[in-house]
């Protein structure tokens, strides 16, 4: 079993495309920005509320001990929401090519083709 981040072929993961987006929070997970993301999504109330709940259960949490290192994990050097310059498609034909092509090749990996096995009628 493959424990270390450094154990895992991350080619099929790490595909990266333009980025291409209306809105780009800060990074890090705070008060402020849980509240901004909510703003920006236009949560209901309850929503909100919810979502300042699980910040405060996270910082609650010890970092597992089981699984891969998460040591150097650094949540003020992640940006937890971006919201694309897009609108939402009904048809799989309307969907930009470059979104396309990383299903695919989500699809054709080891790890996708089964996951997408159960889920690609889904989509």
């Amino acid at each position: 079993m493959k424990t270390k981040l450094n154990d895992v072929d991350r080619g099929i993961y790490d595909i990266k495309n333009k980025d291409n987006y209306d809105f780009k929070i800060k990074k890090g997970l705070t008060k402020e920005i849980i509240e901004e993301i909510s703003k920006q999504k236009n949560d209901p109330d309850w929503m909100r509320k919810f979502r300042l709940k699980a910040l405060e259960v996270y910082e609650k949490l010890e970092l597992p001990t089981w699984g891969p290192d998460l040591s150097e994990l650094d949540m003020d050097e992640i940006a937890t929401y971006v919201r694309p310059k897009t609108d939402m498609k009904n048809s799989w034909d309307d969907v930009p090519e470059d979104i396309k092509n990383t299903f695919d090749k989500l699809r054709n990996s080891r790890s996708g083709k089964n996951f997408f096995s159960r889920s690609w009628s889904s989509i």
